[in-house]
């Protein structure tokens, strides 16, 4: 604990002086320059730099147009950023009036941010190859690649998450017509990458973000569907079921699914075109020939997501920003086409979707023209006791004379004609 009554009045100022207090570090003053001083700095430093982001971030108006108790959804976000980071200011200028040094992580998380999102690693031994892995993962596009090949690289899940997460959030706001915030994000996320990979072949050591509290694209999937299953059992189920048991029902469920149809795929003949091809679109098309193959799985993936491209073009043109979202689980897709049995979430249920849909369609005309020709191939009888008459109530005489027909005699009539 400090007790410098000087220093700690430099520490407390330093949450109040947005940015000027960095000059506190070049400082020649001792009670100015000092270890606890600096501790508080950096930690102020760091709070006002979120802070300023959030401002800027807000300031593009994102949200305005959502009208909530009189006020746009843009300025009830601000407001709470305010005050959240506000109140972070406060509480490290309260640790340091108490003599306590204090980080902006110990901060967040006596703000109520219980998880350490940052992990960090130093004097990692990496491999060139799993360092390789590691920058890479960090591109837009190219990271999905590589982690679905190497899925067993310890920090790479965390890192192609962030970097999926970034890009799906830029590509959104460029859909809405924010580009320049797009760009700003990117060009952050840049920055980042850029720095991380520098420390990782110089020094071995890189930050990551935990990002396992959330849920990966399968599991998100996976927690969806039994959404479902959960408020059916809640409105129709006498017997309670937790929604967390469903979701690992499913997930179980899920892979087993996968394995089963990996199992069955491995009895059949390997396809002589490369498999990643089979995810880009209309290059794909050339897996019609080879649906009886191992690849079947893939090759349904792939043409789902080209009929998707088309309805894209079709409805959005070329130059839509939908396209570079739809191009997400194309980068998965060639980065997972070792895995047979991949059922893609949401894309497969859209095959799955419109292949009953059809598929109904064409037993509908089956069933149809099935139904004409017994109608047309039906031939009418004479029972015992019945005398066939024509549309107007005549007799129907026999065809060698005017006879009409007896009772026991049974006749069975091909041609109408004839009789007239």
């Amino acid at each position: 604990m400090e007790t410098n009554k000087k220093a700690i009045g430099n520490a407390i100022s330093a949450y109040f002086m947005f940015f000027i207090c960095l000059s506190f570090l070049w400082s020649k003053n001792s009670n100015i320059n000092h270890p606890f001083v600096r501790n508080h700095v950096k930690t102020a430093i760091v709070i006002q730099s979120l802070l300023m982001l959030s401002l800027i971030i807000m300031g593009f108006g994102i949200g305005g147009s959502i009208i909530l108790v009189g006020y746009s959804l843009n300025t009830i976000i601000t407001i709470l950023l305010c005050l959240f980071f506000f109140g972070c200011l406060g509480y490290g200028a309260y640790k340091a009036h108490l003599g306590e040094s204090v980080t902006s992580r110990e901060i967040f998380k006596t703000s109520g941010m219980k998880r350490n999102f940052l992990s960090e690693t130093k004097n990692a031994e990496y491999s060139e190859e799993t360092k390789s892995n590691l920058i890479f993962g960090h591109v837009p596009f190219i990271g999905y690649i590589v982690y679905g090949r190497n899925r067993e690289v310890e920090k790479l899940e965390d890192i192609t998450f962030f970097n999926l997460l970034i890009t799906i959030f830029a590509v959104i706001l460029s859909i809405f017509g924010y580009l320049s915030l797009a760009s700003i994000l990117m060009l952050a996320y840049i920055v980042w990458s850029v720095y991380q990979s520098i420390r990782l072949v110089t020094q071995n050591e890189m930050t990551t973000l935990d990002l396992s509290v959330l849920p990966s694209p399968e599991r998100k999937y996976i927690i969806q569907k039994s959404m479902f299953m959960y408020v059916y059992n809640m409105l129709f189920q006498k017997t309670f079921v937790s929604l967390s048991h469903i979701i690992d029902t499913k997930y179980a469920q899920y892979k087993e699914k996968e394995l089963q149809e990996t199992q069955r795929l491995l009895l059949l003949k390997e396809s002589t075109v490369p498999s990643f091809l089979f995810y880009i679109p209309f290059i794909n098309i050339i897996g019609l020939g080879f649906f009886a193959s191992r690849e079947q799985v893939h090759i349904k993936n792939g043409l789902t997501l080209t009929f998707i491209f088309v309805l894209i073009i079709l409805f959005f043109g070329v130059n839509s920003y939908l396209l570079v979202l739809l191009a997400i689980p194309v980068f998965y897709g060639i980065g997972y086409h070792t895995r047979l049995g991949y059922h893609m979430p949401y894309i497969y249920d859209i095959h799955n979707f419109f292949t009953g849909f059809f598929s109904g369609i064409a037993r509908i005309f089956r069933r149809t023209k099935k139904l004409q020709q017994t109608v047309k191939s039906e031939k009418i009888t004479i029972t015992k006791n019945e005398t066939i008459t024509d549309t107007i109530g005549t007799e129907i005489r026999s065809p060698q004379g005017d006879t009409p027909l007896k009772n026991e005699e049974l006749v069975i009539i091909e041609d109408v004609d004839s009789f007239k």
